[in-house]
């Protein structure tokens, strides 16, 4: 019973464990306008449900980033969807598949909205969002609650990093708008920082956009996601968050304009660290079934064991019973027993017993 109430507590601490890794790199954040609602059964949400599913299964773009339209005005619907950089297309294209399903239930009957899924982040609006800029920030602005030691050259050292980001993704092209890169921060520390717009912003408005994002940076915070309408930024400390095998080229590789909007791809595994997450969640997955598949084991082993002995012991006490209650049953008649003891001579007695006089036969 100890050992039954053991492997349990085991089990819901490991289970636990699994929740709080997962919990942890999924991060999402999304608005729904309150600028309109569309009913279920109007042409709107027709060309929204179309949109949507055109971009979640669109395999011919490679560069993360949709701009799409469906139906005509009154209903027209615009929608754009980016990947971070730093994802595969696979990854990509699972991010914006999952996240066209999820922005519809964070916002069943909204216009417009716009969320944000950890890796990817998918717009629609019934007004025109191509190469417009917007700088909103979303909430919450997700902040390390580490504190630098020397706040001042922190500060420093980071807005260093971030303006020369700033700067390369604002001249990228019609396919990447991004930058990742590092400095050396006080006390021997590197800040890592990734910056990114929706490439058909322009090079103003992107530099523009990342401006107003990296006003919300907390002063001496060593590490900080911030989620705008338009761009994101990243930066943490000694920590390299983004996967560079997967980077494509930047400003100066060559990329083409993206294809005319008509109809656009799809969680979420931010580089190498979310690889590291699913690697850690599978193991500890295939430890708790391991467990309890011995423990089953354990037990119906021990059962049958149990029942081969009960079964084993009922055959030995039933045919001892049987033998007794054959011998009890044996009966000689009167005449029988004169004739083996000799009309019960004394040549053929043993003894006196306390049931009276014992004979041989």
């Amino acid at each position: 019973m100890g050992t039954s109430k053991y492997l349990l507590f085991l089990c819901l601490i490991l289970i636990f464990m699994v929740s709080t890794t997962v919990s942890q790199t999924d991060i999402i954040t999304h608005s729904c306008s309150n600028t309109g609602n569309y009913t279920t059964n109007s042409v709107y949400k027709q060309n929204l449900d179309n949109l949507l599913s055109s971009i979640a299964s669109n395999t011919e773009i490679d560069y993360g980033f949709y701009n799409f339209s469906a139906g005509q005005d009154p209903d027209r619907v615009n929608a754009i969807a980016l990947c971070l950089a730093d994802l595969t297309v696979d990854e990509c294209r699972r991010c914006i598949q999952n996240s066209t399903r999820r922005i519809l239930e964070d916002c069943p009957n909204q216009k417009e909205a716009i969320g944000w899924y950890t890796v990817c982040m998918v717009r629609y609006s019934n007004r025109s969002i191509f190469r417009v800029g917007n700088d909103r920030v979303l909430g919450p602005v997700f902040v390390s609650g580490q504190t630098a030691s020397d706040i001042d050259g922190y500060t420093r050292s980071l807005r260093t990093l971030l303006q020369r980001l700033r700067n390369e993704a604002s001249s990228g092209d019609s396919r990447h708008k991004y930058a990742v890169g590092e400095v050396e921060a006080t006390n021997l520390d590197n800040i890592f920082g990734f910056v990114q717009c929706t490439p058909d912003l322009s090079s103003v408005d992107c530099n523009n956009c990342l401006m107003k994002a990296a006003e919300n940076v907390r002063n001496g915070s060593m590490g900080t996601r911030i989620f705008s309408t338009s761009c994101f930024l990243r930066y943490e400390t000694n920590d390299i968050f983004y996967n560079t095998e997967s980077l494509p080229p930047t400003a100066g590789g060559g990329g083409a304009t993206p294809p005319p909007m008509s109809s656009p791809p799809l969680p979420p595994t931010p580089g190498n660290k979310t690889r590291t997450v699913i690697i850690v969640v599978v193991s500890i997955v295939s430890v708790i079934i391991l467990v309890v598949a011995i423990f089953i084991i354990l037990r119906l082993r021990k059962r049958k064991n149990r029942k081969s002995t009960d079964k084993f012991e009922g055959v030995v006490i039933g045919d001892a019973t049987d033998e007794i209650s054959s011998v009890e049953t044996i009966q000689f008649d009167f005449e029988t027993i004169k004739i083996a003891t000799n009309d019960f001579s004394s040549e053929n007695k043993l003894g006196q017993g306390g049931f009276g006089a014992v004979y041989k036969k």
